[in-house]
């Protein structure tokens, strides 16, 4: 396993980073200039793009977020490649430190309840159409950043956040649909994966400032949260006015089987929406855990922040 400190704890002085003005992003580069790092904010409108080249000249590092996480079709894969092909033809020749944010929707879900690790099996070319375009997505995306960073020599870090929520994005689709004011709560009693924005900002920040490792790591904070937890005490928040309705996994199933089978025979061209795929419920449904040790051996990670201190909607 690698050892941490391969950097020095100092880290970089400057660091490029790809969406700056998303969730996830926005707390990261508040958590960098805390630190005394200067941030390259790189928009990704064609004007911005045009000025990569000369933005990031003498950065020290990079951190990747850039990529849709809803709505995503063709034209999101598209532009999610492009961005990656844009970023590293503006980067310095030199090889420099890149963190990049994957995703754990890359692994099949273990068929013997185990927790994920980093070993853990992924989909296969063979496998990956019959997933939903956001895997697509982030599966294409990895492959493509891997490749850019052996061909120029890039420290990579690959970093594999769980479910990212807090009180601004508190709505998770590992919960179950909502229809209405009702927040139906598939498998209620199923432990999630979750890590909160803090935490999972400040993972990518240890990961910049003291690892420079070819490694993946998942990152997951770990909390017993299930997802009937997670609904009720949601549902009181301020404005979230739901009603969580609990629905046992096998009942799903079972109605989810039955609307597949009637969606082909009266529909037989029509696409299967997502939900009523198996593999897919199995992949978003699942409560197998996350094995976290390997984050923690190599940057120190720790999550700060517990469910319990960020379930008031305040923030």
């Amino acid at each position: 396993m690698p050892e941490r400190g391969d950097v020095v704890a100092a880290g970089p002085s400057k660091v490029a980073i790809t969406g700056s003005a998303g969730h996830l992003g926005r707390e990261v580069t508040r958590q960098l200039r805390d630190a005394g790092t200067e941030v390259v904010a790189l928009a990704r409108d064609a004007a911005s793009r045009a000025r990569w080249s000369a933005l990031c000249q003498d950065v020290d590092a990079v951190i990747h977020l850039a990529a849709p996480t809803s709505g995503v079709d063709a034209a999101a894969i598209d532009d999610a490649l492009a961005t990656t092909r844009f970023l590293f033809e503006a980067l310095p020749s030199r090889p420099l430190p890149v963190v990049f944010a994957g995703s754990m929707a890359l692994f099949k879900p273990p068929s013997d309840g185990r927790a994920l690790d980093e070993d853990s099996a992924v989909y296969g070319d063979d496998e990956l159409s019959a997933q939903d375009a956001y895997t697509r997505m982030k599966t294409i995306q990895e492959a493509s950043v891997r490749a850019a960073c052996e061909m120029r020599g890039d420290r990579l870090t690959v970093l594999r956040p769980s479910n990212v929520w807090d009180a601004e994005r508190w709505h998770q689709s590992c919960i179950g649909p909502k229809a209405g004011p009702l927040w139906f709560v598939v498998h209620p009693g199923r432990r999630l994966r979750l890590i909160h924005r803090g935490n999972c900002a400040r993972a990518f920040v240890d990961a910049v400032r003291t690892w420079s490792g070819r490694d993946a790591l998942n990152v997951d904070d770990g909390a017993d949260v299930s997802a009937w937890r997670y609904a009720t005490r949601v549902a009181g928040w301020r404005r979230h006015r739901y009603l969580p309705v609990p629905v046992p996994g096998w009942l799903f199933d079972a109605a989810a089987t039955v609307g597949a089978r009637v969606l082909t025979l009266v529909a037989p061209n029509r696409r299967m929406p997502g939900l009523l795929i198996a593999q897919r419920r199995a992949s978003r449904f699942g409560g197998h855990g996350i094995d976290t040790r390997r984050v923690r051996a190599c940057i120190g990670w720790e999550p700060d922040l517990r469910f319990y201190e960020d379930t008031t909607g305040s923030t």
